[in-house]
């Protein structure tokens, strides 16, 4: 958890230092990229967590070189249980997801209704 904290406090820290170096403001920034100009004070400010796409996008306009992108999955790496942290990645690169639902099974109501309605007419409801 600190790990992932300190990692998104690095990217903010980062992002800020190369904005400002090359004499951007936050609005300037925005312009260059297709976020606002609060998305990218948020990052900055640790009220959002940048997205891969989002750094993309930052790093092409501050003409950097995975500087940023190397910190994302440092960033996003814990999320949710331990069992669920690869699927968001197997998800991303997946051509068709199919789901499945152990506990849904298709008409089961309308059965459950006329068997409910036979109950009542037998009078055992």
């Amino acid at each position: 958890m600190a790990q992932d904290r300190e990692a998104w406090q690095e990217f903010a820290r980062l992002q800020r230092q190369y904005r400002t170096e090359q004499g951007l403001s936050q609005e300037r920034l925005a312009d260059k990229v297709a976020y606002s100009e609060s998305a990218v004070g948020h990052v900055e400010r640790l009220m959002r967590k940048p997205t891969e796409h989002y750094t993309r996008e930052i790093e092409k306009a501050l003409g950097l070189n995975g500087q940023l992108m190397e910190l994302v999955p440092l960033i996003h790496g814990t999320m949710g249980p331990k069992w669920f942290r690869e699927w968001p990645r197997v998800e991303a690169l997946a051509h068709t997801i199919r789901t499945w639902e152990p506990m849904l099974i298709p008409g089961l109501l309308p059965e459950l209704a006329q068997f409910s309605a036979h109950l009542q007419r037998c009078g055992s409801a």
